[in-house]
């Protein structure tokens, strides 16, 4: 089938090869408007991305900070649990 389309292809296309030399001073012009404004465009891209990259990884670390908060205070209300659940069933104890 790659040979059938490779057979296809080259029917309708001519081995000469293509000119890449463009003499229009205005073409040429273009070009370079359009390659400034496109290397810009990508320049301040990449820089916003780094800044929002920036500004997700401070999320990320305040978020994860207080999550480490919250699961220190689940440890010790866990263990104030226990203590009392402790009491109690020793006070049941000693009343019987």
């Amino acid at each position: 089938m790659k040979e059938a389309a490779y057979q296809y292809l080259h029917t309708y296309i001519d081995n000469t090869k293509v000119k890449n030399q463009v003499n229009d001073p205005d073409v040429t012009k273009e070009y370079e408007n359009q390659k400034k404004y496109l290397e810009s465009a990508v320049h301040s891209l990449k820089k916003r991305v780094e800044q929002e990259a920036a500004i997700h990884n401070e999320e990320h670390k305040s978020v994860m900070f207080e999550n480490m908060k919250l699961i220190e205070a689940i440890g010790k209300m866990r263990l104030r649990v226990k203590d009392i659940a402790a009491k109690v069933k020793s006070n049941k104890s000693n009343n019987k």
